[in-house]
């Protein structure tokens, strides 16, 4: 619950989550990358085999990579 008036969320944790959630539904409507706001340098969906099965493309190149290499680490 907020503590005053003015507060529309209860902690600062809950509005940064709430600005992170705004920003990357932005992004999402124009066409850009949720995670860096780049331009999706590829297309909507990828691949047709069994293993794909016409993948849906979420992040840019940049940010996949990225993804990819955390993944690769753990």
């Amino acid at each position: 619950m907020p503590t005053t008036v003015r507060q529309v969320y209860c902690t600062a944790v809950c509005n940064e989550r709430a600005k992170y959630i705004r920003r990357k539904d932005f992004r999402k409507k124009k066409g850009l990358c949720p995670q860096c706001g780049g331009p999706m340098d590829h297309p909507e969906r990828i691949g047709s085999g069994k293993k794909t099965r016409g993948e849906k493309i979420s992040y840019c190149s940049v940010c996949r990579e990225k993804f990819r290499k955390i993944k690769a680490k753990e």
